[in-house]
């Protein structure tokens, strides 16, 4: 049996380290989702694909850092972008518009009540992506 290896990159902050991890977090978080889908076979819209790893990205920075700030969001409006990037950028700005209302000052706490609905509601959402 052959074997397999993960690579993955991403941008790294060095002027500030909480943010360079919280991307590194959600970057490996969300990229990891799609390998598993694509693993799993799930067949899927690229819309929801791409929201489903999003959710997972944002979900794994919130309970592993215990919190996410509204500049970790994606931003990035897919004006130029084509293709499986324009989704992704897309889909990240849906998921930042729907995550920017359980901020507060600027920050989602895990151990908020806005921050343990949303680990439950991306947690189910995964959960509903991966069933077959």
């Amino acid at each position: 049996m052959g074997s397999l290896k993960l690579v993955f990159a991403a941008y790294w902050y060095p002027q500030d380290a909480r943010k360079g991890r919280a991307y590194v977090l959600n970057t490996i978080a969300h990229e990891t989702a799609h390998f598993w889908s694509d693993i799993e076979s799930v067949e899927a819209s690229a819309d929801r694909t791409e929201a489903m790893a999003y959710s997972a990205g944002a979900c794994a920075q919130l309970r592993i850092d215990g919190q996410i700030k509204e500049e970790d969001l994606s931003w990035v409006e897919p004006t130029d972008a084509v293709g499986e990037m324009r989704t992704s950028l897309a889909e990240g700005v849906n998921q930042s518009k729907a995550l920017k209302p359980l901020f507060e000052n600027g920050v989602l706490q895990l151990h908020s009540e806005q921050g343990q609905a949303y680990l439950q509601q991306c947690q189910s959402e995964i959960r509903g992506y991966f069933k077959r």
